[in-house]
């Protein structure tokens, strides 16, 4: 046992000193930091996905016996994104659409969405990949530039926008219980998560990677797409 000690306190300190002299000690502190939050946040969903788990039965028998609301299909999810009905429930995600961390979590929203039809994900670098939301027509009714969209992400609801951490507690509230809990989160001061973001957010490439902009989940989600599949390849008005 002391010999562990003893070889932890030999061999961590020199990992440490090493990854110091390479990379700075900025990039340890930040590195660190990253840690922590993802592990952290990574602890509230597995434990959140648990109790989401033993709620699912009774979720299932609720929507076998007729209780469950409405899905929405293809065509009413279109108009509602691009608000030829209403702009009372309009909700969009504009992401990053190379990031594998933001194409991971909107996957992981996706399945635990009640309707994932009401949703309409947005990679803001391809918006022709889901042509029925009119990125430029958004960018000019919320005043914001496509430059925002790189370091956060963006959440349009109704007739707001909210960015960064609080778009990703307002996509939580969405989720099946136990998630939207997520709100919790607004206890924490403004500056204060949005720094943490922003240092996973900077950091993101470098942690998890990148993917090919084709690829993205989103692309195979869009309401548009699957309403031309319905109905062939001929315009809608």
């Amino acid at each position: 046992m002391n010999f562990l000690v003893g070889l932890l306190a030999v061999v961590v300190p020199g990992f440490l000193g090493l990854y110091v002299a390479k990379n700075g000690h900025s990039r340890l502190i930040t590195d660190v930091f990253v840690v922590f939050i993802i592990g952290f946040l990574g602890t509230v969903f597995v434990i959140f996905e648990g109790i989401n788990l033993m709620i699912w039965p009774f979720r299932l028998l609720r929507r076998l016996l007729g209780f469950a609301p409405r899905r929405m299909d293809a065509a009413e999810a279109s108009d509602l994104a691009t608000g030829r009905k209403t702009t009372e429930k309009r909700r969009i995600v504009l992401f990053d659409g190379v990031c594998v961390l933001c194409n991971r979590f909107g996957r992981f929203v996706v399945s635990h969405l009640p309707d994932p039809n009401e949703v309409s994900f947005v990679p803001f670098q391809d918006p022709m990949a889901n042509p029925h939301v009119n990125l430029k027509r958004l960018e000019a009714e919320f005043g914001f530039k496509e430059d925002e969209l790189q370091d956060r992400i963006a959440v349009i609801e109704g007739d707001r926008i909210l960015w960064g951490p609080d778009a990703v507690i307002a996509i939580m509230q969405w989720c099946y219980a136990p998630f939207p809990l997520a709100k919790l989160g607004l206890i924490v001061p403004w500056p204060i998560r949005d720094a943490a973001y922003l240092t996973v957010a900077k950091n993101r490439y470098r942690w998890f990677g990148t993917q090919p902009l084709d690829t993205n989940f989103a692309k195979y989600l869009c309401p548009y797409l699957y309403v031309k599949k319905a109905f062939g390849d001929g315009k809608r008005d």
